[in-house]
């Protein structure tokens, strides 16, 4: 942004006043036509790369929350044996959750700085995966000892 020479910036310094004190006279702004190109792509610029962290922000946040969904959703499955059979309630459904594919947003920024906006899937069930890939492991490697 440029500066017209006529305007006054004053500079608020630590341990002075809390409240920056104001000129009297009125700081001329320059006109819109006044603000370079540059300015304005550099200022857009910003506000992308501002826009595309907050979306993988929420990105990140809306995976942590369907992963503490699942959880969830898992322990009632569970639980709804004893609620169903136990206590006679056969009406209620043998699973409470399904689940389908999901993607969620993310940008990626490419080696050459372009910003790629796309999904990626969550695996719900990688977790699960990998705890019985472990635990196969574990008892092939039990049966080896023997």
């Amino acid at each position: 942004m440029t500066r017209s020479p006529k305007s006054k910036h004053l500079v608020c310094l630590p341990g002075g006043n809390k409240t920056p004190k104001r000129s009297s006279f009125p700081i001329p702004k320059p006109p819109e036509a006044a603000i370079a190109n540059q300015d304005t792509f550099a200022v857009d610029l910003q506000q992308l790369e501002g826009q595309a962290r907050r979306i993988n922000q929420l990105s990140a946040e809306l995976e942590a929350a369907i992963a503490e969904f699942k959880e969830t959703g898992d322990r009632v499955d569970i639980n709804s044996v004893h609620f169903r059979e136990e206590l006679g309630h056969y009406w209620f459904p043998d699973r409470i959750c399904s689940y389908g594919e999901i993607k969620i947003p993310q940008i990626r920024q490419k080696g050459n700085g372009a910003l790629i906006l796309s999904s990626h899937r969550v695996d719900l069930f990688a977790a699960q995966r990998e705890a019985h890939f472990l635990a196969h492991l574990l008892r092939q490697r039990n049966l080896a000892k023997q």
